[in-house]
């Protein structure tokens, strides 16, 4: 989702920023809530295991003297000015923005969140754009709030330019909902705090729950949705900044996505294309070995079985194409563990694969595996967690009970550059270091009868080095050698195209041609060359019209054509079918909302939503919203659009996307409706030197949603910002509006008086023109001078001459003109 700031962008659901708030707030993450088991107090537990026994092998932390950044617990508060709204003026056409926002001129541009709905566990993932990316801002943060009051702040992990990327994981102890409620950061030493509320942001998102006003959209698979698929519901832009006017919505979402796909990890058919061919290189580190012999008991020792399974593992990954695979160890001898990652570094590792056996009470089983926590780098910290889960389902396949992947804190305070707490294992932590993951497999409990049973057959160590090597593949998406296989992707009901993909490990290829047809009319084929993406992989897109649209079951095979012949791949079967979205939007005569009416025909089992992305045109995305529709009893979809969330005039744009049961959402419509701009007319009265005084009418109003209030700034041209002061005009009964303008408010100046009028309709549109000008001009005193002597001499008398109004007093200076003023004396009259 992304939320826009002004008017917000809760579009396409990140997040925020500013130093610490003043405010204390509770910290609260993952690990503050206490899992079931006994496993060390800041170990965060992803999957449940059976046991409460804790790992009782140490690694070592080494003594990083790395520099602690924390945050600024006296952050100030930006001036609260109403400067926006009752400010300077500075041009007789510029309208005064009503908007109670910071006055530093760094501006939210939007919030953008992944998924507005997670299932436990999972991760959140936010990106946040802040200004232009040229201030100097740092410790930002972002300020968020649970359903029952408990508040809790995250920092960004990393940051591209203006955009800053949060993350978070969430257990089940965490279930509610969650809103953004503020940003923290600092820029040039100076800490600011901006309330999301006052500026429009409502960015939301359920965590086992769904929040008021959205429809929780179920995925049938609970694994991860690749972020190009993630509906655009979650946004809310919240700046002004001219440069967003007309951008898109994909703009936005391709903005956010953009820092993930480069912080986080990929997705699995991505991460294996983006190698551009070169092989994946893999690190098996066999644990301990030579003097460090490990954990021992039941006549085990765990150096060697660690070697073993590394062996098998080896020989296992190597029946892959794309690999090459090193071992920091394959003989019994002493290898430090900061000299473990030393060589995976200058072999150039892509991942770190630790392999140990487990050590605790003989009550304790089971395999578990260590993965990097989400500081410093979260994308090594998203692919460590998919890797790990992935092996951990394969050990779980063989019989062994599943413990879950966790990840492990520093104990002692050891921080990453960025000031973030570091892993807790040294391979971990130096693995994240130096740009790729690390992870600790514990494949069972050498203290544990049943465990060490199974360990002592060779047969079971190969099986346990074939399920490392497996869940790597699956990770990586690797194939095997001679591998071909051919599938049909992205097929959906409302998108006109969808994509044809081979995946083959043989080599010199000339060319790749995938024929497909209608099921049963042969004669219907039609070829569709692939180009490489790399890596043995070959993509083409289909179009729908290329077979009239027509919906039913679809037949494709490849030929892939190579130095040594021609090869057939597999044939794939797929059905399509044909919908028509009708979309109709009505704006009400009062103008205070419309309302949309969505049909959707010919449609199979994948709808689960309608969401629409409404904002308007003038002033670009900074007041989108989004609207979940409702289905009626006709089976329709509505949804009520509020012009006040928008208050804006001229045309609207209404984006409408369909939810599908995979998550992934698609715009199928794009309608235009027009509010029209409010009007008045302003007469200035004549100006009454006695009392100080004019009058202003505001007459000729044309606003369908009727008048909220007309305010009148009125200053004095030579010092607009001393002699401001806004007039709040009263409705009279012949339904003008009336203000009296007294020179007692601007500080008895005479000149120019410039006069401006803002009207707010009823559906919150600001409307304002330049009214004129009136000249102010002040009474005189009257002076008489008498000859009090009578001795008829004649002498020169200065007077000054002041403002009737507002005067409490007289002085008259007097001197001789002779001599100049050596003689001036003042004389205050009574």
């Amino acid at each position: 989702m992304i939320y826009d700031k002004g008017k917000r962008l809760i579009a396409a659901a990140i997040c925020a920023l500013l130093l610490f708030s003043a405010m204390p707030f509770q910290m609260v993450s993952a690990s503050d809530i206490q899992d079931n088991q006994n496993d060390q107090t800041n170990v965060e537990t992803q999957q449940q295991g059976n046991t409460t026994q804790k790992d009782t092998e140490q690694v070592e932390v080494s003594n990083d003297n790395q520099d602690l950044i924390e945050g600024n617990e006296n952050a100030q508060m930006p001036k609260d000015s109403q400067k926006d709204f009752e400010g300077n003026v500075q041009d007789e056409n510029d309208f005064i923005n009503q908007e109670n926002l910071p006055t530093e001129d760094v501006k939210i541009n939007y919030i953008y969140v992944e998924s507005p709905y997670l299932e436990t566990p999972a991760e959140e993932k936010v990106v946040l754009s802040i200004g232009e990316g040229n201030e100097n801002i740092s410790d930002i943060t972002l300020i968020c709030e649970r359903s029952d009051g408990v508040s809790f702040e995250w920092k960004a992990n990393t940051n591209t330019g203006n955009l800053f990327l949060f993350n978070k994981e969430f257990a089940e102890g965490d279930t509610g909902t969650y809103k953004f409620v503020g940003v923290n950061y600092v820029q040039d030493n100076v800490a600011y705090n901006i309330v999301l509320d006052d500026i429009g942001i409502e960015a939301e998102f359920g965590v086992n729950k769904t929040y008021e006003g959205y429809q929780a959209i179920e995925s049938s698979n609970q694994g991860d949705v690749p972020i190009s698929e993630v509906e655009a519901s979650i946004v809310t832009i919240s700046t002004e900044d001219e440069k967003t006017t007309e951008e898109q919505i994909e703009g936005k979402l391709d903005e956010a996505k953009a820092v993930m796909d480069k912080s986080m990890v990929k997705s699995r058919s991505t991460r294996n294309i983006e190698r551009n061919g070169k092989n994946l290189t893999i690190v098996l580190d066999p644990g301990h070995g030579g003097s460090d012999g490990g954990a021992a008991a039941n006549g085990l020792v765990e150096k060697n079985l660690n070697l073993a399974i590394a062996m098998y593992c080896k020989q296992e990954l190597e029946t892959y194409s794309g690999v090459t695979v090193y071992m920091t160890r394959s003989d019994d001898r002493d290898v430090g563990l900061s000299e473990r990652v030393t060589l995976a570094k200058n072999w150039g590792a892509d991942i770190f694969v630790s392999l140990h056996i487990n050590s605790a009470s003989p009550g304790a089983t089971g395999a578990e595996v260590w993965y990097p926590n989400s500081s410093y780098n979260s994308g090594i910290h998203s692919e460590g967690k998919e890797l790990a889960d992935k092996i951990e389902k394969e050990l779980e396949n063989l019989g062994l009970t599943s413990r879950g992947i966790k990840i492990r804190n520093s104990e002692n305070g050891t921080t990453y550059a960025d000031g973030s707490i570091a892993d807790y294992y040294s391979v971990i932590r130096d693995s994240k270091i130096n740009g790729f993951p690390g992870i600790i497999v514990e494949h069972a409990f050498i203290t544990n009868q049943n465990d060490a049973a199974k360990l002592k057959q060779e047969s079971f160590l190969k099986q346990l080095g074939i399920a490392d090597a497996t869940g790597i593949a699956k990770s990586y998406d690797l194939r095997k050698k001679g591998e071909t296989l051919l599938s049909v992707g992205d097929i959906s009901d409302f998108d006109n195209t969808y994509h044809i993909q081979v995946d083959t490990s043989l080599s010199g290829i000339s060319r790749v041609v995938a024929s497909i047809w209608k099921n049963g009319d042969v004669n219907s084929a039609k070829e569709y060359e692939l180009k490489s993406e790399g890596n043995g992989r070959y993509l083409a897109d289909v179009n729908k019209g290329d077979f009239n649209n027509e919906p039913g079951e679809y037949k494709a095979q490849a030929m892939i054509y190579y130095n040594d012949g021609s090869k057939a791949t597999n044939i794939v079967t797929y059905n399509l079918s044909s919908a028509e979205v009708k979309v109709d939007i009505t704006l009400a005569k009062d103008e205070m909302n419309a309302n949309e009416t969505v049909t959707v025909e010919g449609i199979s089992e994948q709808l689960k939503g309608i969401k629409t992305a409404v904002w308007g045109k003038k002033d670009g995305q900074n007041d989108l919203r989004w609207y979940t529709g409702k289905q009626n009893s006709s089976g329709a979809w509505e949804a009520d659009i509020d012009i006040r969330n928008h208050k804006e005039s001229g045309e609207y744009i209404a984006d409408t996307y369909v939810i599908l049961s995979n998550g992934s959402s698609l715009c199928v419509n794009s309608s235009r409706f027009e509010v029209s701009e409010p009007s008045l007319q302003v007469t200035i009265g004549e100006y009454d030197a006695e009392s100080g005084t004019f009058e202003l009418t505001a007459h000729d109003i044309a606003s369908p949603s009727g008048v909220s209030g007309i305010r009148f700034p009125v200053w004095e041209s030579s010092d607009q910002g001393s002699s401001i002061y806004w007039y709040d005009a009263k409705r009279q009964e012949d339904g003008t509006y009336k203000a009296v303008v007294n020179v007692k408010n601007h500080q008895y100046r005479k000149g120019t008086y410039k006069v401006h009028a803002y009207l707010t309709s009823g559906n919150g549109i600001l409307a304002g023109i330049v009214a004129g000008d009136r000249e102010v001009t002040m009474a005189q005193a009257n002076v008489e001078i008498k000859d009090l002597a009578g001795t008829q001499k004649t002498y020169h008398y200065s007077a000054r001459n002041y403002g009737v109004l507002g005067a409490t007093g007289c002085r008259i200076a007097v001197w001789g003109k002779k001599d100049g003023q050596n003689d001036l004396r003042w004389y205050t009259g009574k």
